[in-house]
């Protein structure tokens, strides 16, 4: 038996839901329907990949461009020092 408000199954002699503790009806109780779920086409999953691995490919040359900009100021203020 389901329970109608949190919909956590019980055992078909219980009185009170375990999920929640509302009262369960004895008749009628029957599984809960599905939700429908609508799964997106091909071309709108492909265009979400594409616009996934632009943004991932925009945040890469970001942090490069950081990261490369602090190597040669280190190159520039040490270099000196170190080779």
């Amino acid at each position: 038996m389901y329970c109608p408000k949190c919909r956590v199954q019980n055992p078909d002699n219980a009185k009170s839901c375990y999920g929640c503790g509302s009262q369960l009806k004895t008749e009628g109780a029957t599984m809960p329907e599905k939700a429908f779920i609508c799964y997106a086409g091909f071309w709108r999953r492909f265009a979400d990949a594409t616009i996934d691995s632009i943004i991932s490919l925009i945040e890469e040359i970001l942090i490069g461009v950081v990261i490369g900009c602090r190597e040669r100021i280190f190159l520039k203020r040490y270099r000196s020092r170190y080779i």
